[in-house]
C-alpha cells in the first residue's frame, strides 16, 4: 500500500477510475503558504500516473499577475521528470463551472479541508463529490489561515472599542477647556488622560 492511501481523501462508492487522465487541484489563496503541498500533490500525480492541472481563481484584475505567479512557483516545485504540471488562471468566483469545464473521467480532483463555496458556504470537498463522479483528495486546511481568519473579530473590536474611548473622552476634554479654568482645568485633564490610557489597557486585556 502507498504511503499517500493515507491522506485524507474521499471517494464516491462504487465509482471505478477510468483512464489516467488529470489530477486537478484547485488552489485558495488562504493556502498558498502550504509547505508540504507540492510534495502531497506530486505524490497523488506519481501514484496515478497523472498531470497535474492547477487552477486557480481572480475576481479582480489586479490580483492576476500575483495569482499566476504563485501557480507558476507551485508547478515548478511538483513537476518532474514524471510528473507534468500546467496552470489556469480564470476570471470568476463559481469553483463548480469552471472545474466542469475542463474535467473529463478519469481526472483525479484535489482541494483544501475547510474552503467554502455558494450561499450556504459549503465545504468545497463536499459539493465537488456531488457535482462529478470523481475522486476527490483533500489536503488538510492550514492552521495559520484558519487562526489569521479567526483573530479579525478581536482585532476589530478591539480598534472599535479603543476609538470609541477616545472620542468619547476627547468630548470630556473639550468640555473641561469650555468650561474649567487654571489649576482645576489642568487636573482634570490629566486625570481624564489617566483614565483614558487605562480603560484602553483594559479593554484591551479583556478582547485578546
Amino acid at each position: 500500500m502507498s504511503a499517500l492511501s493515507s491522506q485524507p481523501s474521499y471517494v464516491i462508492p462504487g465509482s471505478t477510475q477510468a483512464a489516467a487522465g488529470k489530477l486537478i487541484v484547485l488552489v485558495t489563496e488562504q493556502d498558498w503558504e502550504d509547505p508540504i503541498a507540492p510534495s502531497r500533490i506530486w505524490g497523488w500525480a506519481a501514484e496515478n500516473g497523472l498531470h497535474v492541472l492547477l487552477l486557480g481563481l481572480y475576481l479582480r484584475t489586479e490580483e492576476e499577475t500575483r495569482l499566476r505567479r504563485h501557480l507558476v512557483s507551485l508547478a515548478a516545485a511538483i513537476r518532474d521528470s514524471r510528473v507534468s504540471t500546467e496552470i489556469q488562471v480564470q476570471l470568476g468566483d463559481s469553483w463548480i463551472e469552471k472545474v466542469r469545464a475542463i474535467w473529463r473521467p478519469g481526472d483525479i480532483l484535489v482541494c483544501y479541508d475547510g474552503a467554502d463555496v455558494g450561499i450556504g458556504q459549503r465545504p468545497l470537498d463536499q459539493v465537488l463529490l456531488e457535482s462529478f463522479e470523481a475522486p476527490v483528495h483533500i489536503l488538510p486546511a492550514q492552521p495559520e489561515a484558519h487562526g489569521s481568519r479567526a483573530k479579525v473579530l478581536p482585532k476589530a473590536l478591539s480598534w472599535a472599542g479603543s476609538i470609541g474611548v477616545v472620542v468619547g473622552f476627547f468630548f470630556l476634554q473639550v468640555w473641561i477647556v469650555q468650561w474649567l479654568h487654571d489649576w482645576g482645568q489642568t487636573a482634570l485633564l490629566s486625570l481624564s488622560v489617566v483614565f483614558e490610557m487605562a480603560l484602553i489597557w483594559l479593554w484591551d486585556s479583556l478582547i485578546a
